[in-house]
């Protein structure tokens, strides 16, 4: 009874030990293939700035523009009105702050963080009026 007792265990650790080598080896086969694939894939064309939309702000490469990260109490006074007018996204929480200067104007790229923490981005003219929102 002994015998049969130690031989199940012993196939058990065999059993166990085969599993864990099997998921080792198509884990180390599958994740090259996941890299490989990530690496490649732009879900929306060539947009390097992480922004998933397209703006005439945005569009231009050899246009001059410079982007800093700004404070919020650096906004135009008229966009801080906006924001707080805003039913929407008044509430929400700023996460950045950006202003990209152009040889066309000043936009501000405000990012906000909405309930389900998700990132709500809206563009603003140095007038307060929404360039581009996502």
């Amino acid at each position: 009874m002994q015998f049969i007792t130690n031989n199940l265990s012993i196939m058990r650790r065999e059993i166990i030990l085969w599993l864990g080598i099997g998921a080792l080896s198509i884990l180390i086969l599958i994740i090259p293939l996941i890299k490989s694939q990530g690496d490649d894939h732009r879900p929306y064309g060539e947009n390097k700035d992480n922004y998933l939309f397209e703006s005439a702000v945005y569009k231009y490469e050899n246009a001059n523009s410079d982007t800093v990260n700004i404070s919020i109490s650096e906004l135009p006074t008229s966009i801080q009105q906006v924001i707080q007018t805003d039913s929407l996204i008044k509430n929400l929480e700023i996460r950045t702050v950006k202003k990209i200067s152009q040889n066309s104007g000043d936009y501000y790229d405000v990012c906000f963080k909405d309930t389900d923490y998700f990132n709500i981005i809206v563009m603003y003219d140095k007038n307060g009026i929404i360039v581009s929102q996502l």
